[in-house]
């Protein structure tokens, strides 16, 4: 898996193990099989015992098996609830829950309700954590049994395909990727992902493109200047064809005359756990705990364990070290203006000096993002990984590869307790953000060479 589904995975385990404690002393069946014959099998026996509360409740019906996070038997009715690591309820959600609401009803004998379980993004953590303030749930009845109907109707289809035993004569569109990329991609879209298909083509809208598709172009070559909605769509397909760079040396040289004094190149990390760790902090909330700073005569990465929250001591120490500087060079700063904004909220005696590290903010992505340069390796990613490794083809990253590397590392490092391997976590945190810094510094040098 990739480093974003392994957080999103560690991240749901996490959340899905507290919210157990709100129902406390069930039995989970995932823990005593991975079988799913086996968990029909255990579950049935548990209900048969009376057992009040079973985590992972697994049940079919109708060919579809649904495994229910929690479900509860209270005074005659049954409760189920789904749990999802999540502020917000997406469409998707809403859809699984009725789902398995459907395969309950058909299934379980006074079953009464289905409740889809969020994380409460106003929740702000005291002393302890309140687990019952943690979440906030929803009852999926009303909206499940007004379309009873309509699952009924999508399973028989699902039935009546998988008894044909044919692979499905579906063509590729949109669908593909709703609500998330299907499994079947890898075979739907053999041969369709070449670098001169037009699914290769940057900073098109997917509908755009499955337009072009369904018109029968499926080559770059066959795109001309009015099959696009912005003339620069167009340079960047004459970039790609061609096989060389878009410069636009006017702006780049606009961009590199706000380049004045003395220069810093700037990194931050953040960790935004979805269940709060720091007494007043809330669900998802962005906390800088490493800050880099390279360049002229600077190589300093600002670390913080947040044993407690050390934000206030992290940005006194930030303030301090570029106070000499002129201009603070990063890569998007949309993080680093967000973080700087809550640092003033919190700790308003700061807002002077904090203002004017983000007047000094000098964002390169403006280069790239505004159409001043185009390399026709960068394809669709945009990323400061990306396009280092194109115009910096000797850089090389250490042993954390990625931001969302650099948050596993982080949440390893805080849960690690031999002090060796604790440092060893830190200094590949503190190299990588220093490599991000270092390659922006790099990549300055490179445009002012242009």
């Amino acid at each position: 898996m990739d480093p974003e589904k392994q957080q999103r995975f560690k991240r749901g385990h996490e959340v899905g193990e507290l919210a157990q404690h709100i129902f406390p002393g069930g039995t989970d069946v995932s823990k005593i099989t991975s079988n799913s014959a086996e968990a029909l099998l255990k579950t049935r026996e548990l209900i048969e015992q009376n057992c009040a509360i079973i985590y992972e409740a697994t049940f079919q019906y109708a060919g579809v098996l649904v495994m229910v996070d929690i479900l509860c038997f209270e005074d005659q009715s049954v409760k189920a609830y789904e749990v999802k690591s999540s502020l917000k309820v997406s469409e998707a959600y809403v859809k699984d829950a009725c789902l398995q609401y459907f395969v309950l009803k058909n299934s379980l004998p006074g079953f009464e309700d289905l409740f889809l379980v969020t994380i409460d993004g106003s929740y702000e953590l005291g002393d302890e954590l309140d687990l019952k303030k943690l979440f906030r749930k929803r009852s999926m009845k009303e909206k499940a049994e007004a379309n009873l109907g309509y699952f009924e109707t999508r399973v028989k289809e699902a039935e009546d395909l998988i008894a044909q035993n044919v692979t499905p004569n579906r063509e590729i569109g949109p669908h593909c990727f709703k609500p998330y990329t299907c499994d079947f991609f890898g075979h739907c879209w053999q041969g369709k992902l070449s670098e001169q298909s037009v699914f290769s083509m940057p900073f098109v809208d997917k509908l755009k493109v499955f337009e072009w598709y369904n018109n029968g172009i499926t080559n770059l070559s066959e795109l001309n200047a009015g099959d696009f909605t912005k003339p620069w769509q167009h340079t960047i397909l004459q970039c790609i064809l061609n096989k060389t760079p878009f410069i636009d040396q006017e702006g780049i040289r606009d961009f590199m005359s706000r380049v004045k004094g003395k220069v810093l190149a700037m990194d931050m990390e953040i960790w935004n756990p979805a269940v709060p760790k720091l007494k007043g902090c809330k669900p998802f909330e962005q906390i800088p705990f490493l800050i880099g700073l390279y360049g002229e005569g600077l190589s300093l990465a600002l670390f913080s364990e947040h044993i407690e929250d050390e934000r206030q001591t992290l940005a006194k120490q930030f303030i301090e070290a570029v106070k000499d500087y002129d201009c603070i060079v990063v890569y998007d700063k949309t993080l680093e203006v967000s973080v700087l904004k809550d640092l003033m909220t919190r700790f308003p005696e700061m807002t002077g000096d904090l203002k004017t590290i983000q007047h000094k903010l000098l964002d390169m992505f403006d280069l790239i993002s505004k159409n001043h340069f185009y390399h026709p390796d960068f394809k669709n990613n945009l990323s400061l990984k990306a396009v280092s490794a194109v115009l910096l083809p000797e850089f090389a990253y250490g042993e954390v590869q990625s931001g969302l590397e650099a948050l596993s590392f982080y949440d390893e490092f805080r849960q690690e307790n031999n002090p060796i391997h604790k440092e060893l976590l830190k200094e590949h945190l503190n190299a990588y953000c220093l490599n991000d810094c270092r390659a922006v510094f790099e990549l300055l040098s490179y445009f002012k060479s242009l």
